[in-house]
């Protein structure tokens, strides 16, 4: 797995949380560039919620999410 940070905050919060898990194999690296995302990927989700791959993969993952952290979620 490869974690890109931002900020040595987020490094050092990374390694904290990479640390914790045995056996986990990480790279943590620095961002060396960022691309902005094309308008069609940008609100996909908000555009798309009938496509296929929406109801499939990430309705799932976003029901999973507020399971287990929708006391932290904003409305």
């Amino acid at each position: 797995m490869q974690i890109v940070a931002l900020t040595d905050r987020q490094k050092e919060a990374v390694e904290k949380w990479v640390k914790a898990i045995p056996g986990a194999v990480t790279e943590i690296k620095p961002l060396d560039k960022f691309y902005e995302a094309e308008i069609s990927h940008k609100d996909y989700y908000n555009r798309n919620r009938q496509a296929g791959y929406c109801r499939i993969v990430i309705d799932p993952k976003i029901e999973k999410l507020k399971l287990q952290f929708g006391d932290k979620l904003k409305e």
